[in-house]
């Protein structure tokens, strides 16, 4: 296993894509994890404001998130499978949509677009989103999520409160005085250069499904259907 420390933003370079397998969990995440992490983003994007240079603001580390590249993969695209840390790797992926639908709802046409430049590969692929569930449910939910809400969707689910619930308080950070665009920059500094994550990179040989049962053993149990599935 190789380990090195990144910025989220350089995981999500163009060309690169992350497979979530079955064997992951469904997305758990709730207000409870998704408050302190708005939380961690605004103090920085705040200490960017006051700060004489951005350089100077010291980066916000996530956690790990453990992958191992595809085998499988085309020319075109690196793609690795996420063995743990999908719950903040998705997350993050609905806040970059979250907060370029924010940029527009605050006609900042020009920062929405930076910010979903990391979200989607522009190929010719209609849907290519960088974060890609094999598991039926999370792939619908995150794709009714980047898409905005296409026909069907669940306006419930959880993935669509966490989109909901981002974009609500990036507008009123953007608003909250008349720096609105100097404010959606700050936001967008954050999750380019300020929100670092320890990768921990899984050698071919090694099986990314006992991995995940061996990091998850000491945490929350893994319910039975997640065992089945594995």
């Amino acid at each position: 296993m190789k380990s090195h420390v990144t910025t989220i933003a350089n995981m999500l370079e163009p060309n690169t894509e992350y497979v979530i397998p079955q064997f992951q969990r469904e997305y758990a995440w709730q207000r409870e994890q998704w408050l302190p992490l708005w939380d961690d983003i605004h103090n920085v994007a705040q200490n960017i404001a006051n700060a004489p240079a951005r350089e100077s603001v010291p980066p916000h580390f996530m956690g790990p998130i453990v992958m191992q590249q595809r085998q499988d993969q085309t020319e075109s695209r690196d793609s690795y499978i996420i063995v743990d840390g999908q719950q903040r790797l998705t997350t993050i992926i609905i806040v970059l949509r979250a907060f370029a639908n924010a940029s527009r709802e605050c006609d900042l046409w020009d920062m929405e677009d930076k910010f979903l430049s990391y979200v989607q590969n522009y190929d010719v692929q209609e849907y290519s989103p960088k974060v890609r569930h094999l598991y039926r449910r999370n792939y619908n939910d995150l794709k009714a999520v980047l898409e905005m809400y296409s026909a069907g969707t669940d306006m419930n689910s959880r993935m669509s409160r966490c989109h909901d619930f981002f974009q609500s308080r990036a507008v009123g950070y953007i608003r909250k005085d008349r720096n609105s665009e100097q404010n959606c920059q700050n936001l967008l500094d954050v999750l380019r250069h300020k929100l670092e994550t320890a990768v921990l990179t899984l050698e071919p040989n090694e099986q990314p499904n006992k991995v995940f049962e061996t990091l998850n053993a000491r945490g929350e149990p893994l319910k039975q259907f997640e065992l089945i599935k594995n």
